[in-house]
């Protein structure tokens, strides 16, 4: 196995801890408000160690979210139970897995929050070479090609629907203080959205 050297980890540490203070100012002040020079003060480095790891804010913006389509790759899209289900199941099981990792992770909160404060951000997470859209779009359309989806019915809208159920559990979880199962929830609601576009 190979270890990290210690110059490899100490420009990990310092990438990570640029993307966690960059996620703490855009949250506090607003995406536009923030400039690297900030970001550089929180993050205690120079604003040339930033452009050593990200472009520009955009990037470190759309880095936030990486690790988490990421997850997806790995947790879902390599699984090859995952692969073998059919694919209205796989859709039913794409969705309640992603909502069960985004209620997890540490990162989609400040996400989510970002993407509410900074309407501008929409196009670095509404991406079609995101996994997560890539892989709804698969599904979406094998369940057409499988005749599962009624006609008048296109996978673009669908995956609107589907992006917005998964957004509206999650958020409807957390202002219920997660109080009710997500799995659970999540699992429900997808098997009635697929029954109802069949």
């Amino acid at each position: 196995m190979n270890k990290m050297t210690k110059r490899a980890e100490q420009a990990r540490e310092m990438k990570n801890r640029i993307m966690d203070v960059s996620i703490k100012l855009f949250g506090e002040k607003g995406f536009e408000e923030v400039s690297i020079n900030d970001i550089a003060a929180a993050a205690e480095c120079s604003t040339g160690n930033i452009y050593h790891y990200f472009k520009n804010k955009e990037e470190i913006a759309m880095m936030c979210i990486t690790p988490v389509d990421e997850i997806y790759i790995d947790e879902i899209e390599n699984d090859e139970e995952f692969k073998r289900l059919p694919a209205a199941q796989q859709l039913i099981e794409f969705s309640t897995r992603v909502t069960v990792i985004d209620s997890e992770s540490p990162t989609m909160p400040f996400v989510y929050s970002l993407a509410l404060k900074n309407p501008e951000l929409r196009s670095l997470w509404v991406r079609e070479d995101r996994a997560f859209y890539r892989i709804v779009t698969d599904i979406l359309e094998r369940m057409m090609e499988d005749g599962c989806v009624r006609s008048g019915l296109t996978v673009p809208r669908l995956r609107e629907q589907v992006i917005a159920i998964i957004r509206g559990i999650l958020v409807h979880w957390v202002i219920n203080l997660k109080s009710f199962d997500i799995e659970e929830e999540t699992r429900r609601a997808f098997e009635i959205f697929v029954r109802g576009i069949a």
